[in-house]
């Protein structure tokens, strides 16, 4: 490749993988303040309860009491919140391989040269939002996760696993952002709102991304940039959720907010993604991983 990936490797040990009761509690008492909302109704907690237990699983549709709740403005994030808490694992004490992560997401100008010299045939029909930039070796691709996957392929690499995503963005000490405990809106790009609209370029769709590396505050602890904010990226770990399965996202979204920008952009935290042609790209991007063998041995497609 003209335009190479710059490698940062991610040393072998132990990491803080999920989330604890503690951070747990700490979120979920944040989500209840930002909202209002005090558990002073056994009953409408009991509902809450229903709700989510429902969407964890393949029980009978929502009642009109229950889609009622959903409607509400106080209650709607609450009881999105303690659906995204009740699914994150928590694991103190995993153990990863040394292994090579890209520093920055895959740029809109490297996918393009994978796509003009890489074995990519029909896939090509996959990749969307050409971005309105004279300089798009800093903006982040938005491709199909089967793009991602080859392009990952091409270079000798791999999409990486959720819990080798986690340890790049988190280090080692299980730290909600890159930084740290406390949520700053000017280390990454998390919404239109919080965000100064310089440096931004707008694509097609009306996305507004920022450069790769435009925020050095929001760096992980291990050098890895932009892995808060922008756009979601693919991991190759695969989750069942409702009659689908589909390859989970990690980092928050310049354009998906469920509650609010501070919860969504958790590292811990993930969304499921799709495989299908029919969905929608536009704010998600990736960065390869390496294996050790694989740096030493293979040196991807000619």
């Amino acid at each position: 490749m003209k335009h190479k990936i710059e490698w940062v490797e991610i040393p072998a040990g132990e990491f803080v993988f999920g989330l604890s009761n503690e951070h747990i509690s700490k979120i979920r008492r944040k989500v209840y303040e930002d909202f209002g909302y005090e558990k002073t109704d056994d009953s409408v907690d009991r509902i809450i309860d229903n709700i989510v237990n429902k969407s964890r699983s393949n029980q009978p549709k929502l009642t009109q009491v229950e889609l009622s709740l959903l409607k509400n403005d106080r209650l709607s994030p609450v009881i999105r919140a303690e659906s995204v808490l009740r699914d994150i694992q928590y694991f103190p004490n995993m153990t990863l391989d040394t292994f090579y992560i890209s520093k920055f997401p895959v740029t809109t100008q490297q996918m393009v040269e994978f796509m003009e010299i890489g074995p990519v045939g029909k896939l090509k029909d996959l990749y969307l939002s050409t971005v309105n930039t004279q300089d798009d070796s800093k903006i982040p691709a938005m491709v199909s996760w089967y793009l991602a996957d080859w392009f990952c392929q091409w270079i000798g690499g791999r999409l990486p696993t959720e819990s080798e995503w986690e340890k790049a963005s988190r280090g080692t000490d299980g730290r909600l952002y890159p930084w740290g405990e406390e949520w700053h809106t000017d280390r990454g790009n998390f919404s239109h709102a919080e965000t100064s609209t310089k440096m931004k370029i707008q694509n097609n769709e009306g996305i507004l991304a920022t450069p790769v590396d435009s925020y050095p505050a929001g760096v992980s602890p291990f050098g890895v940039w932009d892995m808060c904010g922008n756009v979601q990226e693919w991991t190759s770990t695969i989750k069942a959720s409702n009659n689908t399965e589909g390859p989970l996202l990690k980092s928050s979204s310049i354009a998906y907010r469920v509650i609010s920008s501070w919860f969504d952009a958790v590292l811990a935290f993930h969304r499921q993604g799709g495989r299908s042609i029919n969905d929608a790209y536009e704010y998600t991007g990736f960065r390869p991983v390496k294996d050790k063998w694989i740096s030493s041995y293979w040196k991807g497609w000619s």
